[in-house]
């Protein structure tokens, strides 16, 4: 077991043998309960594959003190072969768990461990291939007894039969008496979406359903709220802002009830996250537990018609969903202390060092969570940045420190970047090179935290929590020391599970879960260490890339063109500028083609919205010196355009635009005839271009091309038609003067 130093261990040896003799009463779920016996040496069966498998449910307490009972449950499965006379035992074993690499090591045996048996069962007397039969091992208070004040003892759960010999290590923590320092244990739970490109999906049911998955009832962010609600545990909720959306709707109330904490009217799903598995991620990364893949949208022609009513009533019912987030966090916040990530949680290992401007502008959004959820700003910690890979470079410190600017306070980082001597493991505050306050969040701890994907798991890893505590204190029992536990992004724990876990670390004796912010207030007082190592923790992947953050520039001035000449697709155009922005989160590290499909989706949506705009070709006749041109211009959506620019560009000097139309507006499904004054220098075929623009200057909608047969009258045509004009002039007053002289005559004739 895990013991504190020698000393205190050889005031109580002389009473080993005593305090582990006396009876065991054991019981079994599905066969009568064995009288009690003698514990006596369990001797070492050899390990063999048909053996069957013991699945722990639950151990209990997870810490034994003198005056409790012990009571193991599970399920023993057949495997291959029937199992005949299979029994189940509960065996101490005699390693000596001194170093947290005892407790790891025990913790990945499965052999059989030879022992003091507590008790057996036999559950049924024969099991058929793949039959599972359950199991209860009870041992009475008083039974389970160790010579030292506090630690941590291993068992082995172990079947054996006919068939063979099988087992599973585990641990029963053991507290005496207090001789020690209590450990000081904050826990951490980022609160952040999932790689979902769900979410701005064309279709507005698939939208909602998208956030009913991410945050409502059954989903990865109710399991985590629900898990971390423990009693005297305060776990931080580090909440990404994406998750409740912007500050527009009503006031969030406190309806909903249950774990769920929807408003009524919000979507209903009984749908889960996606994660299962086993996790082994890092608190800086997302769970790497089997996850099943997001197929990326393609996008659509954008609705019409009434496209613009729907995509409301679509972002209505997301932010009923996030208004009950909201109220689910102003109510939890009374034992949990918000902490608030910038929005969207970007990726600040890839992405601040480049000085990226949209994560330069998502960390200074520091009062985004505090707005949201209605709350004073100094309720929330804010400031704390939190790299994916728990590594701080001088250059990424540098970076973070340009990024945030003042409103940097600390930094996470992994315990693998800290100076220690070997077998010894360093505190959680601590101070980079640079004078930056870190807290680092415990490899080992934060590992088994998120091993609470399932009850099988969840039990393992509670009892092998409280053995690496046991561990941490008797590396030094009389100095106090503090430690963090960080959950991993993207964890969708099993609730119970999670709760079994946190409960039993706030009701082990020598640990005080407290206030996370108390270690960053001690790591300020702390002297910066000489320097931080590289970090050995596995990142999930790398991160799209800043060539995918520089298309997403791209689309986004499609986006604003789009939002310039139809002000009612406005819903639509910030849905997928929501989008855009949120490619710099941490969540795509390993998804980079569900990345870039939003930003493929956001250019054809921006691209269809304006496909059908368009300018009529023709063939005209312009057969004057100046005059105006009259161009065509067709609007077959069913949105009203404004500030439509139209311009034209003919393809040689014969003709010349004398003056560039005016913006226009055109209705929906209408057409409208812009006048365009140009003058024709010379006769011939021109060329003219006339493309679609918006007031800064971007191209829109189809161009098209007027084919303009330029025929001014010239020099020659004017004196030609003045002769004539002159000729018909001197007709005319020849002829009237030979008609006065007929007149003359014939006055005077008799």
């Amino acid at each position: 077991m895990t013991r504190p130093p020698r000393t205190a261990r050889l005031a109580g040896a002389a009473v080993l043998v005593a305090l582990l003799a006396g009876p065991v009463a054991v019981t079994a779920a599905a066969a009568p309960a064995s009288s009690a016996t003698p514990a006596r040496t369990a001797t070492r069966p050899a390990a063999t594959a048909d053996a069957g498998t013991v699945v722990l449910t639950a151990v209990s307490p997870a810490v034994v003190t003198r005056g409790t009972a012990v009571t193991v449950t599970g399920t023993l499965t057949a495997g291959s072969v029937a199992l005949q006379a299979p029994t189940v035992s509960l065996v101490r074993g005699t390693t000596r768990l001194d170093t947290r690499d005892d407790v790891t090591s025990w913790a990945a045996g499965t052999d059989p461990a030879t022992g003091t048996t507590y008790g057996t069962a036999q559950p049924a007397p024969t099991l058929a291939p793949g039959q599972g039969v359950a199991f209860t091992i009870t041992v009475p208070a008083g039974r389970v007894r160790d010579s030292s004040p506090w630690g941590a003892l291993p068992v082995s759960v172990q079947v054996t039969s006919t068939q063979g010999a099988s087992a599973v290590h585990t641990f029963l923590g053991w507290w005496a008496r207090k001789e020690y320092q209590p450990l000081q244990v904050g826990v951490v739970a980022p609160v952040t979406l999932e790689p979902s490109t769900r979410l701005w999906a064309d279709d507005p049911d698939a939208r909602v359903r998208a956030w009913v998955d991410e945050i409502g009832p059954g989903s990865p962010v109710d399991h985590l709220l629900s898990g971390t609600d423990v009693p005297g545990v305060p776990v931080a909720w580090a909440v990404d802002p994406a998750t409740v959306g912007d500050d527009t709707g009503p006031s969030p109330s406190g309806s909903g009830s249950g774990s769920s904490g929807t408003s009524s009217g919000s979507p209903t799903s009984g749908s889960t996250g996606t994660s299962t598995g086993t996790p082994t991620s890092t608190p800086g990364g997302t769970s790497t537990g089997t996850t099943t893949p997001t197929t990326p949208t393609t996008p659509t022609t954008p609705s019409e018609g009434t496209g613009g009513a729907i995509a409301d009533a679509a972002a209505i019912r997301v932010e009923r969903a996030q208004d009950a987030l909201v109220a689910r966090l102003v109510r939890g916040a009374t034992g949990h202390p918000l902490w608030a990530l910038p929005p969207a949680d970007p990726d600040l290992a890839a992405y601040a060092s480049a000085g990226d401007p949209t994560v330069t502008a998502q960390v200074r959004d520091s009062a985004a969570l505090a707005t949201r959820l209605r709350v004073p700003t100094t309720s929330v910690t804010t400031g704390l940045a939190w790299p994916v890979d728990g590594a701080l470079a001088p250059a990424t410190e540098q970076g973070l420190r340009t990024t945030y600017g003042a409103a940097l306070q600390g930094a996470f980082v992994s315990s693998s970047t800290l100076p220690g001597s070997s077998g010894y493991t360093p505190t959680s505050p601590h101070q980079s090179p640079g004078g930056l306050p870190v807290l680092a969040w415990d490899d080992g701890l934060s590992a088994l935290a998120a091993r609470t994907t399932s009850t099988e798991q969840g039990v393992l890893a509670t009892q092998q929590l409280v053995a690496q505590t046991a561990a941490l204190l008797g590396q030094s029992p009389g100095i106090p020391r503090s430690f963090l536990v960080a959950l991993p992004r993207g964890l969708d724990p099993d609730p119970a599970a999670l709760r079994g876990l946190l409960g039993a670390l706030g009701t082990t004796p020598w640990v005080q879960v407290g206030d996370p912010a108390t270690l960053l207030a001690a790591a300020r007082t702390e002297s910066p260490v000489s320097t931080l190592g590289t970090s050995t923790w596995t990142t999930p992947g790398t991160a799209p890339g800043t060539g995918v953050l520089a298309r997403a520039q791209t689309a986004r001035g499609a986006l604003d063109t789009v939002a310039s000449l139809l002000p009612d697709r406005g819903t639509d155009r910030d849905r997928w500028a929501d989008a855009l922005d949120q490619l710099t989160s941490t969540r795509w590290r390993g998804q980079a083609a569900a990345a870039a499909s939003l930003v493929t989706g956001a250019q054809r949506w921006a691209t269809a919205s304006t496909s059908n705009i368009r300018v009529v070709s023709q063939d005209t006749n312009f057969l004057a010196d100046e005059g105006t041109l009259q161009v065509t211009v067709v609007n077959d959506l069913t949105d009203p355009v404004s500030g439509l620019l139209v311009r034209l560009a003919p393809g040689n000097p014969r003709l010349r635009v004398v003056e560039q139309p005016a913006a226009v507006t055109i209705g929906a499904k209408s057409r409208i005839t812009v006048q365009v004054r140009v003058r024709a220098l010379a006769a011939g075929l021109v060329p003219v271009t006339v493309d679609l623009r918006t007031a800064d200057g971007a191209s829109v909608g189809t161009p098209a091309q007027l084919n303009v047969r330029a025929n001014p009258p010239g020099r020659g045509f004017y004196l030609v038609s003045g002769g004539v004009v002159v000729l018909v002039l001197l007709a005319g007053v020849v002829r009237q003067a030979r008609g006065w002289r007929r007149r003359r005559r014939a006055v005077a004739s008799p």
